[in-house]
């Protein structure tokens, strides 16, 4: 019965969102073979703060004791087809674009991966966004990883503050935003400690929300926090 209502359920939104390449229109997929090619990808990796060369994209010497986090590995950058993908797997909630991304995010990985006992752990939604948008789209993402790598997936997070949207804000006031946005599921204490979480959300700019979760997990005795990102504006 279930089987038959997904089926049903596919059917009608290929009715209302019926496919169509992002990039050119190619009827049948989101993301045809030649638009493939045409994503903006980053191929040498860079500090997320100051762009200086290095290696998977960690924080340089300079900037390095006044983030959380190790460093940001991002896919690509946030524009042309990759941000239409993430903006129509986000607002439209076309959830099926979550295998296109997370695809993205394993052949970044095949580049490099951080040392250390691995976790994917999701930047968390708040609730109310949550009820809104029906899911969460880096846990999605997450759980996807979890299963391509065989590396755990930890929901550890939680967001306890209904913050604005970051769109629109300078550095300042994102970093403001994000204060004491996040606590931690005490149930995961023991699968953190002295592990290396892997952040897992969409887009990079100001750093301040991976920044604000890299606090929470290294307050709770995680060795390092890596995030890995699909595009770094």
């Amino acid at each position: 019965m279930m089987n038959k209502f997904n089926k049903i359920k596919k059917f009608i939104l290929n009715l209302i969102y019926p496919k169509k390449c992002v990039g050119c229109g190619k009827w049948g997929t989101w993301l045809c073979k030649k638009c493939r090619l045409k994503l903006l990808l980053i191929k040498t990796p860079f500090c997320p703060i100051c762009r200086k060369l290095t290696s998977l994209g960690q924080l340089c010497a300079r900037c390095r004791g006044k983030y959380y986090f190790t460093g940001v590995i991002a896919a690509g950058y946030y524009q042309g087809i990759l941000k239409e993908l993430i903006h129509y797997y986000k607002y439209r909630k076309i959830k099926s674009i979550s295998i296109i991304l997370s695809n993205i995010l394993i052949r970044k990985l095949e580049q490099g991966m951080p040392s250390g006992k691995l976790v994917f752990v999701p930047i968390p939604l708040h609730q109310s966004k949550f009820n809104e948008r029906g899911f969460n789209q880096s846990e999605i993402i997450a759980k996807r990883l979890s299963q391509a790598y065989d590396i755990p997936f930890y929901d550890c997070l939680i967001r306890k503050k209904k913050t604005k949207s970051q769109i629109g804000l300078s550095k300042k006031e994102r970093t403001a935003n994000m204060q004491n946005a996040f606590d931690f599921n005490k149930k995961y204490q023991k699968e953190i400690i002295k592990k290396t979480p892997i952040l897992i959300d969409d887009v990079a700019t100001s750093c301040s929300t991976l920044n604000q979760a890299a606090k929470i997990l290294r307050q709770n005795k995680a060795r390092n926090v890596w995030c890995l990102v699909i595009a770094k504006d």
